[in-house]
């Protein structure tokens, strides 16, 4: 754990949190500003910012105790959480001192998208279209988070923006091996460029694509290209436990997710305006 930033007597505020409230302001900043250009209510966001994190902390810390990491798992298994329920120094209540799910995060934080979006009765598509942009860049901000704790790193480089691990799995635990210089991939930087990546593409198809853009096209795309970089750059980090056909569990949330937007942006083809056959009329109105 890293040393704490601000400390205010008993408190004392991390990095990692920092970062992440960061990300949550500059996230609910952009979502206001695509909400009021599209003459959409901001209430929504404040929803979002009241039950996101609430989603997102619980439901990681439950795919973190279910599955702990490797470099975690010989002192904190999944046994000894269920064992130690009450526990507030280390137990499973005990979420000031780490140890958050992604996939769980992830989980929590789409849901949140949903159950807002249901709650108060929203056109899905021009809420996703709105709000998916905003979402990754709270996505990209918040990767940095992991690198600020050097978790979730890569295996090791020369590369010179490596960094040197916090908690070693056990596959990198011999120092004579992986010397305590040793650097590793610092693989949640990828992914908050991917993450910024894919909003610019996004952001730039959105202002200048010559053709009109169906509404919910944008959020299933941005989201299609989020969750295509979940996928591949987990298979860059090392402490983590892999399960079915050797995919963790952010892998599979990330294939599942691809599918679901694939079927979704199908399905709804059909409600889609044939714009060609509106240009064809319009021209013949104008001769």
């Amino acid at each position: 754990m890293t040393p704490p930033v601000v400390q205010v007597g008993p408190i004392s505020i991390g990095a990692f949190a920092l970062i992440i409230l960061l990300a949550l302001i500059v996230g609910a900043l952009l979502a206001v500003v695509r909400l009021r250009q599209s003459d959409q209510p901001l209430l929504p966001i404040l929803d979002l910012l009241l039950l996101g994190p609430i989603l997102a902390i619980v439901l990681g810390r439950l795919f973190y105790i279910w599955n702990p990491p490797p470099s975690a798992a010989d002192l904190f298994s999944r046994s000894w959480y269920l064992s130690n329920l009450l526990d507030l120094q280390a137990g499973p209540l005990a979420v000031w001192t780490g140890g958050l799910g992604s996939a769980g995060l992830l989980l929590g934080a789409l849901s949140s998208l949903v159950l807002v979006m249901l709650l108060r009765v929203m056109d899905w598509r021009h809420w996703i279209d709105r709000i998916i942009p905003a979402f990754l860049l709270t996505c990209s901000i918040a990767a940095l988070a992991n690198l600020a704790n050097r978790h979730l790193l890569g295996p090791p480089t020369t590369l010179p923006w490596g960094l040197t691990l916090a908690n070693r799995p056990p596959a990198y635990a011999d120092l004579l091996t992986f010397p305590p210089e040793t650097l590793f991939h610092p693989t949640p930087g990828y992914v908050a460029l991917w993450m910024l990546f894919s909003l610019v593409v996004v952001l730039l198809i959105e202002r200048f694509w010559a053709r009109p853009i169906s509404p919910g096209r944008i959020g299933i795309l941005d989201l299609g290209l989020a969750a295509t970089g979940w996928l591949v750059f987990d298979f860059l980090r090392i402490d983590l436990n892999t399960g079915l056909l050797g995919l963790t569990g952010l892998q599979w949330l990330s294939v599942v997710l691809l599918v679901s937007l694939v079927l979704l942006d199908r399905l709804t083809a059909a409600h889609r305006p044939d714009h060609s056959t509106e240009r064809v009329a319009t021209d013949l109105r104008e001769c």
